[in-house]
């Protein structure tokens, strides 16, 4: 079962399981309308193949193919509109982005063959926001994300699915840490979290630096994303060298980076599947010790970064624990020649 197609009079991939209310009304009448041999309205994403709308004896449509334009067999669903839940979840964001002097729309274009839940627009950065309440495949997910990004738009992916969908962290993505309060009425303002990550530093001598990074998610209002996001205060972070990305914050980057390579966080969307290429590390370069004493002073240790206290150690800009060890190696030759 597939329920995703381009729908070519806006140029757009849409789900036909979670239409907004406009093009919801915009495909069911077409019922009727579409003949074989037509210009495509609508192609079918599983398998390239044009669609017709159908419209069963109860009222509702579905989208199907013509005879021999199935070579896979696969089936569509019905045809329905986004749910009371998911406009409720962005309507929320659009009173957020309001709330802080930002302009939201519902239902944009990027003009890349996407269309955004939200669009931010901001002086700084334009973000798009993806409330995503239906399955959708990790390719999809993937594709969707690369082609808004390369429009100029940067998203973040709101879902509150108890099972954890596909997609989650090879896109942006932004968890609701609670399903309530949708189902009925928008919730009032400040009242919904959502859980994105925060990164800290943690000794391993198994790696080249010394140090590595764990992960910890931290929840924060899905107001205070919507702000901060085109401030460039939350942003898409890279783990892994699997192309895994999670929303974190700014410090995040410094994190990641100060523990594997200058660089390492910086994400860019991809609809890749296959392996990266394994990156090399590279450690930082460090001051030799007569450079220290001519440069102080210091406030962390060039060694094991930690922060200085004693007055000889911040003049040096070595902790007295690294001390010995950089004494050690002044004395060999074989280092030092």
């Amino acid at each position: 079962m597939t329920t995703n197609a381009l729908y070519h009079p806006k140029n757009i991939e849409v789900d036909l399981s979670d239409l907004p209310r406009e093009i919801y009304n915009e495909i069911a009448s077409l019922h009727g309308q579409i003949s074989y041999g037509d210009e495509p309205v609508l192609t079918c994403l599983g398998n390239l193949e044009p669609l017709y709308v159908w419209r069963h004896e109860s009222g509702r449509y579905f989208a199907r193919h013509f005879p021999n334009g199935n070579p896979d067999a696969h089936y569509h669903g019905a045809i329905s509109s986004m749910s009371e839940e998911h406009r409720r979840e962005a309507d929320y964001i659009v009173r957020a982005g309001f709330t802080f002097g930002y302009e939201a729309q519902l239902e944009v274009s990027t003009g890349n063959g996407t269309r955004l839940d939200v669009a931010i627009y901001s002086e700084s950065c334009n973000i798009g926001m993806e409330v995503q309440r239906s399955a959708l495949s990790l390719p999809k997910a993937k594709s969707r994300a690369t082609k808004s990004f390369n429009a100029g738009w940067p998203t973040a992916w709101i879902t509150d699915s108890e099972k954890e969908p596909a997609w989650a962290d090879s896109v942006p993505t932004a968890r609701l840490t609670s399903r309530t309060g949708w189902s009925e009425e928008l919730p009032k303002p400040n009242t919904a979290f959502v859980a994105i990550s925060t990164f800290k530093r943690e000794r391993d001598s198994s790696r080249p630096t010394g140090w590595w990074y764990v992960r910890e998610p931290v929840a924060v209002l899905l107001d205070e994303l919507v702000h901060l996001m085109p401030l460039g205060d939350i942003f898409p972070i890279k783990i892994g060298k699997k192309g895994a990305v999670v929303l974190a914050d700014r410090n995040a980057s410094e994190v990641i980076d100060s523990c594997t390579y200058p660089g390492a966080s910086l994400w860019q969307p991809s609809t890749r599947t296959d392996k990266p290429q394994k990156e090399t590390v590279q450690f930082y370069s460090r001051d030799c010790h007569h450079t220290l004493l001519q440069n102080g002073p210091y406030t962390d240790c060039a060694f094991c970064f930690q922060p200085l206290y004693y007055p000889e150690s911040i003049a040096e800009g070595i902790c007295r624990r690294c001390f010995p060890t950089l004494n050690s190696r002044i004395r060999s030759k074989k280092r030092y020649a």
